[in-house]
């Protein structure tokens, strides 16, 4: 049983024609039955197996199957394919039961439907029809409906799951009084999910439904009842199949009952802080009051100056008793005034002073605005009185309503004591080092007694303090009782009066001078001292008083750390530079070693001179490879010792051969101090190693300790280089890549044969030509193909660059680099390789792939048309197109993709490399334009960029259009470019724009497409050495019926309409069977033809290559055994006997009848043949049309 991806027609007409003379031949001897329609076949289950990848397998059985009335194909077995209801169209794949499939004229089908041809909604049935037919009235024996029910498509199309939604709530504000104005937002998450909101309180929805947009949804609402609100916002899809619904957590809303207005009156705001102000200070704050209108007789003054008159409010900054209101008849002492204003009518102010005596307007709505300074002071202050701003009426009134008070608070001063701040790192010093900071002191004042010296020399006085670097132990203080020996002094100064430094010795004796504030500065000497240190003590730097005085609070202790000493060890130092050396000169350097000291048996010898003691260190400078130490097990030969010097005790030099022969003294302390002279030498270096000065055990020692390595560098000399990739074989000949740097400027590049670069010029000389391939930066990355014709095996070949617009010669040569070919790259060129034996792919499951990427540009039209049609005005004779590499389709050049670029998937931007050259050759050279590998880079979704040949021209993607791909390939099409090319030369030709161009970004294409020419508008295609792809093509003539000498006929699909010129090839060796295929309207190519009778029976490939490759791998059987085979079943396998009868009569016929039979036959039989020869023309004319 065979699947197949279209139903295949194997005979062909010249076959036909054949058959149709010997069925001539034989109508004097046989009558044939009258036609009548066969009867139909019958489908007795079909089994649906739904799949969400593959899509729908259907299994059918089925029985009655009539014998096919298309001879000779009467038992060759039937097709059997999904269509939609009334169609005869395969939806996907079809099945083909062959005849030794069918037994008693039942059978089983199956194929796959995938998903992305199938329709929910469509009505699909079953259709068989006889094998090599198409599908009519006349063939079909089998239309059948199929049913495919809901719960088999809900596999293969599954439902989408809903994305599940969060709303989340929010109320601004959480409570308000009764009317007032709540807002709800509710915030849908994801943002992009649609629908509605309804707002609920408890269970009852309230404010309608609020659309969602960008994920929020709004209601603000004053309907909210008096009391306790539970509120929710409740989250309905738009649909319900994308997004699930979702309900916010319940907030409380708080709507409380509206009270009567409280009775408007005077009031006072203090802009400005009033709480903890700093007391040593003067906080300025400003004081508004309002309300304050006259209300007689209250607010009317009792005394001089305003009396019987408004008299307005003091406003005063002062301490309060608690009872101080002149309404409640507290008295004057109640209120003791640090600051005050009198805010009175504008009219009133001079009566009272004016601004200077503290007078401020109050204006006639009742406010006023003024400033007061707040300073404590607490000789004035009332006893247990309360800072505070205060207003109250003035000139004697008690009026109760203008009395108000705003407390002033202070901060509690800080309390001073003795303190110490170190300048400097006092943690993790370094403990082979004397760190010096400096200590500063305050508040350090005499507090006699405690301060007081208890003994000589300053007993009795003030003793000042001691400022020591020590080792302390946990209880060290004085005043705690602990003893001296709880404090261990490796640095003291003493901190006293000016008049006690020379008691105590001066500054000689670490006196420092205590200022008269209590304050002093020093500095101390850190250093740790292990063997006075206090056992489990910490190191610090301490106060405390001086000549044994107990004072608490002059003992201080601020800690001190120190790093942990590095373990000491081998160590080298080099003296000298040993990076980016000059490599042609010779650095001398000096290599210092300390630590190398002996430590048997890991440092004694291993074998002779100094087998058995200590064997000291070789000192080297060589190529090392990434593993080299002798201790881990690397060989001698990871070493590459360029000099040496083997540092010894003094006693052992003599025995390595003194210092002719490199000794060198290694000190008691395990020291020693040699030079080394630095020079590279590639002829010995190690691939891929390091320079480097090495440190290694002598005589075969191997300890680990002993093994040091500083890198050592050289300057790689600056100039034109280049190298080349190993060449690959493509359908387009030898593929070579070619990397350069350092390149000054524009060159060519060319594949010649080695050492022949004096006969290269830009017409000849060279297998390959690359008209300035591009230069960045001095960097040009390319690729060369020389075409299969042009190399010739016993020869070899190079790469060479040289300067452009020039020939070549020692000054214009930039680089060269040797093809390496081998044996088998010469095999593939000439086709020679063979073939492994082919195998039966295991059908498996597609899965998507991204679409090959391409670039579809005709570079210039008018410019190709003016290289290669002589007619038009400028016109070249003899100009050319070469191609390699590349395509045609529709007009243009198709370049594929290639790897490489720096595309970024997601945001669609970047760089994409594509493959292929096309070359303007006319002007006999005068004209050499290359377009080779060009570079696409998208900057935006409306700009852009191509590169090829060292010249940017822009693309202008805004005019094109896009479109994205299902496996996320990207199309941009009919993309302008801005620019233009050069014609020049002898025939003028001026400049010519660049044409539109349109390319995907997919995955790298591995078609691999050959070299044209193209001159006067004429393209010939050579075969590609190798067979570009063996899929693609179906071979409709039947497997046992190919042999050498015989008819094949094939078919495929996905040509450019009409196409014309496609090469017919047959290989291992590559066998151009016709240059002249064509594809019909649908771009499908059908061929038929005759393999060469020479060919060998096996495996072979035949292809079809002109705008895409096809291709399909064939069996060719041996014709003298098809022969014999074909002869024995026409005598034995007869099921009526018939065969027999033929060849009775024939013998036993008279000689004279005989002949005449024979000679009749051999007259229809070459008549048959040329009728069949004319219809295989027609049908290659017809370029593909069916038959």
């Amino acid at each position: 049983m065979s699947t197949l991806a279209a139903r295949p027609r194997r005979a062909g007409v010249a076959l036909l024609a054949i058959v149709t003379s010997f069925l001539v031949i034989l109508s004097g001897m046989f009558v044939a039955p009258a036609a009548h329609a066969a009867p139909g076949a019958v489908l007795t289950a079909a089994t649906v197996t739904p799949n969400a990848v593959t899509g729908l397998t259907i299994e059918a059985s089925f029985s009655g199957v009539p014998d096919s009335p298309l001879p000779p194909y009467q038992s060759d077995g039937v097709y059997l394919t999904l269509v939609e209801q009334g169609a005869v169209v395969a939806v996907d794949g079809t099945d083909w039961v062959t005849g030794d499939e069918i037994v008693a004229r039942s059978g089983v089908a199956s194929f796959t439907a995938a998903p992305g041809v199938l329709n929910r909604g469509t009505q699909y049935e079953l259709l068989m029809w006889h094998a090599h037919s198409e599908p009519t009235s006349e063939t079909i024996i089998l239309r059948q409906g199929l049913t495919i029910t809901e719960d088999q498509w809900d596999i293969v199309f599954p439902p989408a799951t809903p994305t599940e939604t969060t709303t989340a709530l929010n109320v601004t504000p959480a409570s308000v009084v009764e009317g007032g104005t709540v807002t709800l937002t509710a915030t849908v998450t994801p943002a992009e999910a649609a629908g509605s909101v309804a707002f609920h309180n408890g269970g009852t929805q309230f404010g309608g439904t609020q659309t969602v947009a960008g994920g929020v949804a709004t209601l603000a609402t004053a309907s909210l009842p008096i009391g306790a609100n539970t509120v929710t916002a409740v989250f309905t899809p738009a649909d319900a199949q994308t997004f699930r619904a979702s309900t916010s957590s319940a907030l409380v809303v708080t709507v409380s009952e509206m009270e009567d207005p409280a009775p408007v009156g005077p009031s006072v705001e203090v802009v400005g802080s009033v709480s903890d102000l700093d007391p040593e200070a003067e906080t300025v704050v400003t004081v508004k009051g309002s309300g304050f209108l006259p209300d007689a007789p209250g607010t009317s003054g009792a005394r001089p100056p305003l009396a019987g008159q408004f008299s307005g409010a003091y406003v005063v900054f002062g301490s309060f008793a608690d009872v101080w209101k002149p309404s409640a008849g507290a008295p004057s002492s109640s209120r003791v005034v640090l600051e005050q204003k009198w805010a009175v009518p504008a009219a009133s102010m001079s009566m009272i002073g004016g601004a200077g005596s503290g007078a401020i307007e109050l204006q006639a709505d009742g406010s006023f605005e003024t400033t007061l300074a707040l300073s404590p002071d607490e000789s004035k202050a009332i006893a247990d009185g309360t800072y505070g701003i205060a207003t109250y009426s003035g000139s004697g009134a008690k009026y109760a309503p203008f009395e108000t008070f705003t407390p002033v608070t202070f901060a509690e001063p800080v309390p001073v004591g003795p303190s110490v701040e170190v300048v400097g790192s006092v943690t993790d010093l370094d403990p082979e080092a004397e760190t010096v900071v400096t200590v500063k002191g305050s508040g350090f004042l005499p507090d006699a007694p405690g301060t007081s010296g208890a003994r000589p020399p300053l007993a009795g006085q003030f003793s000042g303090a001691y400022v020591v670097f020590g080792s302390f132990a946990d209880v060290w203080k004085p005043s705690a009782g602990a003893p001296s020996s709880s404090r261990v002094v490796l640095e003291q100064k003493w901190a006293v009066p000016a008049a006690s430094m020379s008691m105590i010795g001066g500054a000689g004796s670490g006196a420092i001078e205590l200022q008269a504030d209590g304050s002093f500065e020093t500095t101390l000497a850190l250093s740790p001292d292990e063997s006075k240190a206090i056992a489990d003590g910490t190191y610090g730097i301490a106060t405390y008083s001086g000549s044994g005085a107990k004072y608490a609070p002059f003992e201080t202790f601020t800690p001190v750390t120190f790093a942990e000493p590095v373990p000491v060890g081998p160590s080298v130092e080099v003296v000298g530079s040993v990076t980016d050396l000059d490599p042609e000169a010779e650095t001398v350097v000096t290599v210092k070693g300390s630590g190398f000291l002996p430590d048997a048996p890991g440092t004694s010898g291993a074998r002779p001179p100094l087998a058995g003691q200590f064997s000291g260190a070789y000192v080297v400078f060589g190529s090392f490879a990434d593993v080299w130490k002798p201790s881990a097990g690397a060989p001698s030969s990871s070493r590459v010792v360029l000099e040496q010097k083997w540092a010894v005790p003094a006693a052992s030099m003599s025995m390595i051969g003194g210092a002719g022969s490199g000794a060198i003294e290694l000190q008691a302390d395990g020291s020693f101090e040699t030079t080394l002279a630095l020079s590279p030498d590639e002829s010995k270096a190690i691939a891929d190693g390091t320079y480097g000065i090495a440190t290694y055990s002598g005589s075969g020692a191997k300890y680990a300790p002993f093994e040091t390595f500083t890198p050592v560098t050289f300057t790689v000399k600056t100039g034109p280089s280049a190298t080349t990739s190993l060449p690959r074989v493509t359908s387009a000949g030898l593929e070579v890549g070619v990397k350069a740097s350092n390149l000054p400027g524009d060159v060519y590049a060319a594949i010649i044969e080695r050492g022949t670069e004096s006969e290269v010029s830009t017409d000849e000389g060279y297998v390959a030509f690359m008209y300035q391939p591009p230069v960045v930066n001095g960097s040009s990355e390319f690729t060369l193909v020389a075409p299969k014709g042009n190399l010739d095996r016993s020869k070899q070949y190079e790469v060479i660059i040289w300067k452009s617009h020039n020939g070549v010669n020692a000054s214009t040569l930039y680089a060269r680099s040797n093809i390496n070919m081998t044996d088998e790259l010469w095999d593939k060129l000439a086709g020679t390789v063979t073939r492994p034996p082919a195998t039966k792919p295991t059908p498996k499951p597609a899965t998507p792939s991204q679409q090959a990427g391409s670039l579809s540009w005709g570079v210039s039209s008018n410019f190709a048309d003016y290289v290669t049609n002589p007619n038009r005005p400028g016109g070249m004779s003899g100009g050319r197109i070469d191609t390699s590499g590349v395509g045609k389709s529709g007009g243009a050049f198709l370049f594929p993709q290639a790897t490489g670029g720096s595309w970024n998937k997601s945001t669609q931007t970047g760089s994409v490399q594509f493959s292929g050259i096309v070359t303007f050759y006319a002007h006999h050279g005068g004209i050499n334009r290359s377009f080779a590998n060009p570079v696409i880079t998208v900057s935006s979704a409306t700009s852009g960029s191509i590169s090829v040949n060292g010249a940017s021209y822009a693309l202008n993607l805004a005019a094109g259009s896009t479109s994205v791909g299902s496996n996320g390939e990207v199309t941009w099409s009919n993309v302008p470019v801005n620019g233009s090319i050069s014609g020049g030369g002898d025939g003028g030709g001026g400049s010519f724009t660049l044409d539109s161009l349109s390319f995907t970004v997919g995955a790298a294409s591995s078609i691999q497409y050959g070299s044209t020419t193209q001159t006067k508008e004429k393209v010939e295609r050579e075969a590609a050495a190798t067979p570009p792809t063996t899929d693609g093509i179906t071979v409709v003539t039947p497997e046992d019926e190919l042999v050498a000498g015989g008819e094949i006929e094939i078919k495929a699909p996905g040509f450019e309409a009409n196409e014309r010129d496609i090469l017919v090839v047959l290989y291992s060796d590559p066998i151009v069977l016709d240059r002249k295929a064509g594809a019909n309207e649908s771009g499908d190519v059908r061929w038929i033809g005759t393999l060469p009778e020479d060919l060998e029976p096996g495996e072979h490939t035949i292809t079809l290559q002109g705008s895409i490759d096809a291709g399909a791998v064939i069996t060719v059987v041996d014709a003298d055994e098809k022969k014999t085979e074909t002869l024995e079943q026409a005598v034995t396998t007869s099921a009526d006997g018939s065969a027999e009868a033929v060849f009775a009569e024939v013998a036993g016929a008279s000689s004279d009848s005989a002949w005449m039979w024979w000679v009749g036959a051999g007259a229809l039989l070459l008549l048959a043949a040329a009728m069949g020869v004319l219809v295989v023309n027609q049908r290659r004319n017809a370029a593909g049309r069916d038959v």
